[in-house]
């Protein structure tokens, strides 16, 4: 792993062993860094060929700017625009070498709040979207069964150890966004997805989101489109986490040659 840096923006950058110049740029989960060894699918992907970027969000840890919901967003459009063709710079070393990318995969993970499923709405370009268990939306958190966590459990354990890296989180404009009043959730915007490859996945046993609202929000886009290129796999007895990311990696990975999906519930 890597460290790249941009303008105002930091990378943790996964480099494939054999490249075929396709780049997957993740959403890493929350509360989480990028560059301790938490994204712990990655040598799946370098293995297959792809190369991995994750950044930090703008105003997030040490990228500059400020950290809003649509600032989140920004720092992905901005990363696919960068990335299309740059000069990066190792932080570590400051060498400099020339980065070109044509194929671009979004991965979404876990309180990467699902946003990897808005950016279809603000770019029509992007038609390759993986999510492993989203937020779809917000004020359903913690009411589908007992144990669910809530908005407040989330916030709360940022504040308690993550707050000097989320240093934005207590803006108004995130209370708005937990309420689902900024129109920024992805179930309110499903209708952006229409023509995406999206690939869908969640464990029937996590506790911090429950599978049933993926599920849901595949039935959703299904019945807008039930022609469309979309697949929803239901990991049994598997929690929140790696548990679930290691085999939905290895087969949203399966779907680029061709592989027939299996969606089951």
């Amino acid at each position: 792993m890597e460290l790249l840096k941009f303008w105002k923006l930091i990378w943790a950058f996964y480099r494939a062993k054999n490249p075929l110049h396709k780049l997957i740029i993740v959403w890493i989960w929350a509360p989480n860094l990028v560059d301790v060894d938490n994204l712990r699918n990655a040598y799946i992907l370098t293995d297959a060929w792809y190369d991995v970027i994750v950044p930090d969000y703008y105003g997030f840890c040490r990228s500059e700017g400020k950290f809003t919901p649509m600032n989140s967003i920004r720092t992905f459009l901005d990363t696919k625009k960068f990335f299309s063709d740059w000069i990066a710079t190792n932080v570590y070393t400051w060498e400099n070498f020339k980065i070109s990318y044509k194929d671009f995969i979004f991965l979404g993970l876990s309180y990467g709040w699902g946003a990897a499923l808005l950016l279809p709405k603000f770019d029509k370009t992007i038609k390759k979207i993986w999510v492993f268990y989203p937020i779809t939306n917000y004020t359903s958190l913690g009411k589908y069964w007992g144990k669910e966590e809530t908005v407040e459990d989330f916030l709360n354990s940022i504040n308690l150890w993550f707050k000097k890296i989320y240093k934005w989180i207590n803006l108004p404009v995130w209370e708005k966004h937990f309420e689902d009043k900024t129109n920024l959730i992805p179930l309110e915007n499903i209708k952006y997805l229409k023509n995406t490859t999206l690939f869908l996945a969640h464990g029937t046993k996590d506790i911090s989101i429950c599978y049933e609202k993926t599920k849901e929000f595949y039935e959703k886009l299904k019945k807008l489109n039930p022609q469309g290129n979309y697949c929803c796999n239901l990991y049994e007895n598997l929690w929140h986490g790696k548990e679930t990311m290691i085999p939905a990696t290895i087969r949203s990975e399966e779907r680029r040659v061709g592989k027939e999906c299996r969606s089951r519930w």
